[in-house]
């Protein structure tokens, strides 16, 4: 939750910015981070509960948290190698709303930064 909220903030300062510099690029950046470390966060609660809700599919289950950041990160950016697979039904959901956030992010965040860039006059 911690995160999602900072990511709210992050989000709000990026959009109420008047021009775009190198700050503003990083915090962009990190949003993208935090996204995948709140949904990590998510599945390492829901696999806690669940131990049977994530599959490898070369080794049976999910033995290490790093393999649910993992799968965080290829979900976020829509990559999804499928070596590592949400069973459960719940889970599934909440990777595809991740995959959406992902690409609605990338798409949004490009689209304010573009329309806030201002060249440096001569």
């Amino acid at each position: 939750m911690a995160f999602a909220l900072v990511v709210g903030g992050m989000f709000y300062y990026l959009q109420r910015a008047s021009t775009i510099g190198a700050g503003h690029l990083c915090t962009a950046s990190s949003i993208y981070l935090l996204l995948v470390l709140a949904f990590f966060s998510l599945y390492t609660t829901i696999a806690a509960i669940y131990p049977d809700a994530f599959q490898k599919t070369a080794s049976g289950a999910t033995d290490h948290p790093v393999d649910l950041l993992y799968f965080s990160l290829i979900t976020l950016t829509t990559v999804g190698y499928g070596d590592i697979v949400p069973f459960r039904g719940e889970v599934r959901m909440i990777a595809g709303l991740e995959a959406a956030t992902g690409v609605l992010y990338v798409a949004i965040t490009v689209a304010l930064l573009v329309s806030l860039y201002k060249p440096k006059e001569p």
